[in-house]
């Protein structure tokens, strides 16, 4: 009954409203604009061992952007859910746009780099792209017992997108494959672990000019846990969540606006201990432009259908006061429901395993910040800003015997930061950001992989047309040690085009060789490098 009744709601959703809502980005769905983007397909360099990823926050600029940041200091990210930002990740820019790439890559520990893509323009209207690829690593690690064990963590994807504009609107229809094979550390009950996850995805917006503005979209989304703990009824969970987005906003006046914006999302389990439940999140709003001011007000509105508090509702507020185009000043305050499905436990700890109980839904309550953002001259941005942050059932992983489990607690935090970038031409790129958190919770376990400090710098130079010399450094403390370790790591990159297209690629990371762990226990490379040959056309 309960699958029938999500499946009743998401056909009436459909029918009744079209549009996109996304809880973080609600402001940028009522931009009145279609940004066609042609770029070099030729991608980042990523460090093909585990990411190590700070916790991340979009600033607000002139155009808005909504304040995230990862709620661990070094997650794994899922295929194509999230995109990950490391100092050894920068474009390889050439001068003229390629439609086609493939790169490959191998290094120490095992590391392999693996990619490939390409770009299809049909007829003008309709564009078509493919990827694929396959990273991670193979070695030995040295664990708490100061023994070296064997260790891997494979991921392979696959994606195919296609986009066609009509005279008033613009399609998306994707799909995305991913699998990660790894192995648990040494002292787990559990020996290997395997994810796989699926995405079918449609969406329809309209273009500027269009009186009602809308966007709609649907997506299902598969993931499979292969191995779960002994005693569970299923050892092999699976998860599949129907999701409808959709947004709608038409103009009251020249300067004023009304939108609605509308998500639900129908989650199924095929383990008997996992209960099917359906979320319902509203977004109504109002938008104001009047001089230099401009505001954006109103709530959310969550439900929930079989699973936590059947009604929640927290603020979505920002105003800003453009002092002139390069100088603003904001007060946000956001919240809204973060599901705790399958995908963000792998994004929290791949390690973690289930036992047989539902992880809760996250709520973040409030999250309110003010900030300045200037830009006195072309390529040099300031940001300075501070802010709190309240959420319900925070979810992060503490150490039990023999595994990491997932735990949940109300927590909260004031956070104050500054962000500084430079970019001259082709020629160099700067940035440099830091973020202060000091976080308030009684379990002090989980203020192990609780940032307080971080700090992320890189520098990108590029001393002729063919050669390009990064460097990258990372620093991440967490509020209370408990002997894991602070992220130091200082990286190193360089690419160098040798003909028409064909260019070589070479990473090291960790310099300094710091010992820290990723998780619980489960410590990080050490001084590691890859390199390999990364051909466009």
């Amino acid at each position: 009954m309960k699958k029938k009744y999500g499946i009743l709601w998401c056909a009436c959703l459909s029918l009744l409203s079209s549009g996109a809502y996304a809880q973080t980005a609600g402001n940028d769905s009522l931009q009145d604009r279609t940004v066609v983007v042609e770029h070099e397909y030729n991608p980042e360099i990523m460090d093909a061992s585990k990411i190590n990823i700070l916790p991340d926050m979009k600033e607000p600029v002139v155009p808005k952007q909504a304040i995230e940041y990862s709620q661990s200091v070094l997650p794994l990210l899922s295929f194509g859910e999230f995109r990950p930002v490391h100092p050894m990740a920068a474009p390889e820019e050439e001068q003229d746009a390629r439609r086609g790439y493939v790169r490959a890559g191998y290094g120490n520990y095992g590391n392999l780099d693996g990619k490939l893509g390409c770009l299809f323009d049909l007829s003008g209207k309709g564009r078509l792209g493919i990827s694929a690829g396959i990273n991670g690593m193979n070695g030995k690690l040295k664990f708490a017992d100061g023994k070296k064990h064997a260790q891997h963590y494979y991921r392979s994807f696959a994606s195919l997108a296609y986009a066609h504009r009509f005279d008033r609107s613009m399609m998306h229809i994707s799909g995305k494959w991913g699998q990660d094979n790894f192995s648990y550390a040494p002292s787990s009950l559990s020996a290997h672990q395997k994810f796989m996850s699926g995405n079918v995805h449609w969406g329809l917006k309209s273009l500027k000019g269009f009186p009602l503005q809308y966007a709609v979209e649907a997506d299902w989304l598969h993931y499979l846990r292969a191995h779960n703990m002994d005693g569970l009824s299923d050892r092999r969970v699976h998860e599949d969540r129907v999701c409808t987005k959709a947004h709608v906003a038409g103009e009251i006046d020249a300067a004023q606006k009304l939108g609605i914006g509308v998500q639900m999302d129908n989650i199924f389990y095929s383990g008997r201990f996992l209960a099917d439940y359906t979320s319902i999140q509203l977004n109504p709003h109002y938008e104001l432009r009047s001089g230099n001011w401009r505001l954006h007000a109103g709530i959310h509105m969550d439900f929930s259908l079989g699973h936590g508090d059947a009604f929640q509702i927290s603020p979505d507020v920002d105003v800003r006061y453009f002092i002139n185009d390069r100088y603003v000043f904001y007060a946000k305050a956001e919240g809204g429901r973060i599901l705790s499905d399958f995908r963000r436990l792998e994004d929290v700890n791949p390690y973690m395993v289930l036992q047989g109980n539902r992880v809760a839904n996250t709520y973040e309550q409030a999250n309110a910040s003010l900030g300045f953002r200037m830009s006195p001259y072309d390529g040099v941005h300031f940001h300075i800003y501070g802010g709190y942050q309240n959420l319900k059932d925070d979810l992060y992983h503490v150490k039990e015997a023999g595994f990491i489990a997932a735990a949940q607690e109300d927590d909260h935090n004031a956070y104050a930061g500054a962000a500084f970038s430079y970019s001259y031409k082709d020629l160099l790129e700067v940035s440099l950001d830091g973020t202060y958190r000091h976080w308030t919770m009684n379990d002090a376990e989980g203020l192990a992989f609780k940032p307080s400090c971080t700090l992320h710098a890189v520098v990108d130079v590029r001393p002729f047309r063919s050669f390009l010399l990064g460097a990258g450094y990372e620093y991440a403390k967490a509020q209370k040690d408990f002997g894991q370790g602070m992220v130091n790591n200082l990286s190193l990159k360089a690419a160098y085009d040798l003909y028409k297209g064909l260019s070589v690629y070479a990473n090291i990371g960790n310099i300094l060789n710091r010992k820290y762990n990723l998780y619980w226990d489960y410590p990080a490379e050490g001084f590691h490098f890859l390199a390999g040959l990364s051909y466009s056309f």
